[in-house]
């Protein structure tokens, strides 16, 4: 977790320019002023790689406003998706007012391309995902309608809605995941704004952006199943084989490679954690779902240019630790376990 702002260390009439600087850290340009009152806060930020931020502040009321001026000073562009503890605020951009709801948390979409201007009189807490523009996929001239579209009752809400608490829970308890969960994150933001922009294009994309990612969890969770394939893996997900290998088009390997890789790095990590004793070689080749002991030792040779047992002695020592495995083409086979 990094503090980026606690108020009650900072001068009353240093507040609003402190408040303004914490948030531009995390990719929200904005002037900050108050009503009546120096505004008070607490302001956390998280990065999730690939200039993608998360931010959490509670504070008291406050005004936000991006000029128009401003936006054509401020670079890059970016693109914020908000969820705003319930309460009454108002929100102006492209035209458009929109108003808070006084019963239940909701998701803002904030274009950082166009001015606007946020107001909150009563305290209240927002978290806050930011992305690059470019990553978002919409057409610029997409996002007021993107904005505009989101629809509290729709499936995508209330799952993202979901999401950004639970992701923002996780900042606080498990902050070392944070990494691991931010592809989803931002696959799982870009499908909203794609549905609410009523972009199918857009829509085709991520909904192949999150079938990847979903088969990439149920791969880890299922490595130490020796049957575990690509077939295995499309009926988990109740789509077609060629559904599956279309949404991993764009990669660098194959999910058979992939498959394989995570089961490699899986037995790495027991070869150098484990107790030589208990956890023999045939024993981390069961548990990396290797169909056996002399099949395992001929890919993590082929890998790492040792055998696992070679390996385990090397990581005892002060030798460094090998490169990840490098494995060529390969055609996935659907009916032998990869």
């Amino acid at each position: 977790m990094t503090v980026l702002l606690d108020t009650r260390t900072i001068a009353p009439e240093d507040r609003a320019e402190a408040l303004r600087d914490a948030m531009r850290r995390v990719g929200i340009q904005a002037d900050v002023s108050s009503f009546g009152m120096p505004p008070t806060a607490k302001v956390e930020g998280w990065d999730l790689g690939a200039g993608c931020t998360l931010m959490r502040r509670v504070s008291s009321g406050v005004r936000l406003v991006r000029s128009a001026r401003s936006v054509h000073s401020d670079s890059p562009p970016r693109v914020t998706l908000t969820l705003l503890s319930a309460g009454p605020w108002g929100y102006e951009h492209d035209g458009v007012q929109e108003v808070g709801s006084l019963v239940e948390p909701e998701l803002v979409l904030v274009d950082q391309l166009s001015p606007y201007e946020f107001r909150r009189r009563a305290p209240g807490r927002t978290v806050a995902l930011t992305l690059p523009a470019d990553a978002v996929g919409l057409p610029r001239r997409a996002l007021p309608a993107a904005s505009v579209g989101l629809r509290r009752d729709d499936a995508l809400y209330a799952l993202m809605r979901n999401h950004l608490r639970d992701i923002s829970a996780l900042a606080t308890n498990r902050p070392d995941l944070l990494l691991t969960v931010a592809p989803a994150t931002t696959s799982l933001m870009r499908a909203l704004l794609a549905t609410a922009a009523d972009a199918p294009t857009l829509q085709a994309s991520t909904a192949a952006e999150n079938l990847r990612y979903r088969s990439q969890a149920f791969i880890r969770d299922h490595l130490n199943d020796p049957a575990l394939n690509p077939a295995l893996v499309a009926a988990a997900h109740n789509v077609s084989i060629r559904q599956l290998y279309n949404a991993w088009s764009g990669e660098a390997r194959t999910i058979a490679e992939w498959i394989m890789t995570e089961r490699l790095e899986l037995a790495r990590m027991l070869l150098q954690k484990g107790d030589s004793a208990a956890h023999t070689v045939a024993w981390t080749a069961h548990t990396a779902g290797f169909v056996s002991a002399a099949h395992f030792t001929q890919r993590f040779r082929a890998a790492y240019g040792m055998s696992p047992r070679e390996y385990r002695a090397q990581s005892s020592g002060p030798l460094a630790m090998p490169p990840r495995p490098r494995l060529g083409p390969q055609r996935p086979d659907m009916r032998k376990p990869t």
